[in-house]
């Protein structure tokens, strides 16, 4: 069932419960909980904070090749970036495991 005939299944529910038929209620409780979980779990600063760690990881990743021995400015950058974000993203994996 996608997005839509949820909605349509939510939207028909109310209708037959304002007609005095609440049967389908429950049903459509359970497909609204389901349209706004990823909405609720996309918001979640961890959540925020993983992508956004995951986004340095990812840059790295892009440009480790042409990092070598860190001799400029830029490369100390990306490479401290690196360790920031792998350092931040060991201690959300060690704080989740609690």
């Amino acid at each position: 069932m996608n997005d839509y005939e949820k909605l349509e299944a939510v939207h028909c529910a109310i209708q037959e419960a304002l007609n005095g038929n609440s049967i389908e209620l429950e049903q459509a409780l359970i497909l609204v909980e389901k349209l706004r979980e990823p909405h609720l779990k996309e918001n979640t600063l961890m959540e925020k904070i993983n992508n956004a760690i995951e986004g340095e990881l990812s840059a790295y990743s892009e440009y480790k090749d042409d990092i070598g021995d860190v001799d400029s400015f830029d490369d100390g950058i990306l490479e401290g970036r690196k360790e920031f974000a792998e350092e931040l993203w060991n201690l959300i994996n060690k704080e989740e495991r609690r």
